[in-house]
């Protein structure tokens, strides 16, 4: 991730918009992702919360995991690479970083260009 993008990690309104992004794409009730307050552990405390949301697509609904990785716009090769772990746990951890980054750089661009 780009240094520029990185330091926005500890920008809380930031890591808010990005909770309510995913609360929107992933069609999850308003208030279901949230995070502390806290600048420095928000970016986890989203990552943690999305893991068993990520786990529960890819073990029972993996077409609708498909269709939200398009949606959600994230890269096409970063999705086999992470499809290609022989882990199940490793894949979940995988896209769940790649969604939760592609989520967070569409913050920050609004955040930028806005």
């Amino acid at each position: 991730m780009n240094l520029q993008i990185q330091k926005y990690r500890n920008d809380i309104n930031v890591m808010h918009d990005t909770a309510k992004q995913i609360t929107k794409d992933f069609g999850l009730e308003e208030g279901s992702i949230l995070i502390s307050g806290d600048p420095q552990n928000a970016y986890s405390e989203l990552e943690l919360q999305l893991i068993p949301v990520i786990s529960d697509l890819y073990s029972g609904r993996s077409a609708d995991l498909m269709n939200l990785l398009y949606r959600i716009d994230v890269n096409e090769s970063q999705i086999k690479k992470a499809l290609a772990v022989s882990d199940p746990k490793g894949v979940v951890i995988m896209l769940t970083g790649l969604i939760l980054e592609r989520e967070f750089i569409k913050c920050v661009t609004r955040k930028v260009y806005s």
